[in-house]
């Protein structure tokens, strides 16, 4: 009787395991995927297109690979324009991480997500070309738990012109990151540790124009969290934004609100804040 409940056990466990899936669609020339899954319930799904099957496709040279380890992972990579790199790498459990590069000829874009433990989600979007998108969770707290979020959503505006560098970077529990990213040469940089600490980068530029905009979040908090909230236009003048906000005592809830338009001349800020403040920037460059 103990030989078969041990055997019914095992089948019971290999029948788990035996949920993983992962569908392919690979059409063109020269494109490559790797998927390794391991653990329960694991999915994904890459579509990779090709430019020499249909006007309006694109993709020779994409490559995507993704690594699972855990319970619930979920992947889905979609890629369609020309040497594309897509990386998903999750270990944890109910991590989900999707990316979408490229529109036709969409060339050079690279997007990774990197998530390990809790309940993270990563979301990736790019159109045109030579954009990259970088994203690192880490769940912390109980079990790991650490619902972090994060979406990037770049488009350099135009065929052939230089892109966009967005870069998230999360370690904590229920912390928030959103990058918008128009037009060429902007850079966003978001850096949360702790938990309930949110963050917003919207940067607009010019479509292969030589202005752009820097911006820089820093936020760390144990419990009470921060907000960072930047907008940046650079049509005829660069931004820089740097905003560095962290606990007092014990005490977070730092507030930051900048606003830069550089119309004719550059604009700089740098906001430094521990504690429960509040600041709010607006400048005009004319």
């Amino acid at each position: 009787m103990k030989k078969l409940l041990s055997l019914a056990m095992v089948l019971a466990t290999g029948a788990l395991f035996a949920q993983n899936t992962n569908n392919s669609y690979q059409n063109g020339f020269f494109n490559d995927v790797t998927v390794t899954q391991m653990g329960i319930n694991n999915s994904s799904n890459v579509n990779q297109d090709g430019t020499f099957y249909g006007a309006g496709n694109g993709g020779d040279d994409n490559m995507a690979t993704i690594n699972q380890t855990g319970l619930l992972n979920s992947s889905d990579v979609s890629q369609q324009g020309n040497r594309n790199i897509g990386t998903v790498d999750q270990l944890g459990w109910g991590n989900d991480a999707t990316q979408d590069v490229g529109v036709g000829n969409a060339e050079d874009n690279m997007a990774s997500a990197d998530q390990t433990g809790g309940l993270n989600t990563s979301m990736q979007r790019q159109r045109f070309d030579n954009n990259n998108a970088s994203v690192t969770q880490i769940g912390t707290g109980f079990l790991g738990y650490g619902n972090n979020y994060a979406r990037q959503n770049q488009s350099s505006g135009a065929d052939g012109v230089a892109g966009s560098t967005a870069t998230i970077y999360q370690m904590g529990t229920d912390n928030r990151s959103v990058q918008r990213q128009r037009g060429s040469n902007n850079d966003a940089t978001a850096v949360q540790s702790g938990a309930n600490n949110w963050s917003r980068e919207r940067q607009t530029s010019v479509a292969g124009g030589l202005y752009a905009s820097t911006s820089l979040v820093i936020q760390s908090s144990a419990t009470d969290g921060h907000r960072a909230d930047v907008t940046q236009n650079s049509t005829g003048a660069a931004n820089s934004s740097i905003v560095l906000q962290g606990d007092l005592l014990g005490f977070g809830g730092n507030s930051a609100i900048v606003n830069q338009d550089a119309i004719g001349s550059g604009n700089a800020s740098l906001v430094v804040q521990f504690g429960r403040n509040t600041a709010t920037i607006n400048q005009t460059g004319m």
